[in-house]
């Protein structure tokens, strides 16, 4: 099982990331916001066989794809996008990109209620 913190709190991420061995950090733009920190510090923290996970920040499909792909020529993290009809779009183009993306408990959810739980997996590879 892997854990992970979900903050932006870099007091949190030095006591707890490698002490207790978590999988690594996951963070939101309102997470980032409360905490006010920025992602880049986060990647300097976040380094090794720890994995962090950024939200991007654009709204349309194109942005958002740009934008993940220029976070992840600076850094190895693992792209999230919005649960959105541009969100969804943009999963299937960073997909055929090779990025690799967090795919959203909401998406699994909305495709459960009108799908059978193997295609939901079947959907998602085809993607």
């Amino acid at each position: 099982m892997e854990i992970y913190l979900d903050t932006a709190n870099t007091d949190y991420i030095e006591k707890y990331l490698v002490p207790y061995n978590l999988s690594g950090v996951t963070c939101n733009p309102s997470i980032l916001a409360k905490d006010k920190q920025d992602w880049e510090v986060l990647a300097q923290l976040v380094k090794g066989d720890k994995k962090l996970f950024v939200q991007v920040l654009a709204t349309d499909t194109a942005g958002m794809v740009k934008e993940a792909l220029q976070l992840r020529e600076k850094y190895d993290i693992i792209i999230k996008v919005p649960c959105s009809s541009e969100g969804y779009k943009a999963m299937v183009e960073l997909k055929k990109a090779g990025v690799p993306i967090y795919l959203p408990q909401r998406f699994i959810r909305l495709c459960r209620r009108s799908l059978q739980p193997s295609a939901v997996l079947t959907m998602w590879l085809r993607m």
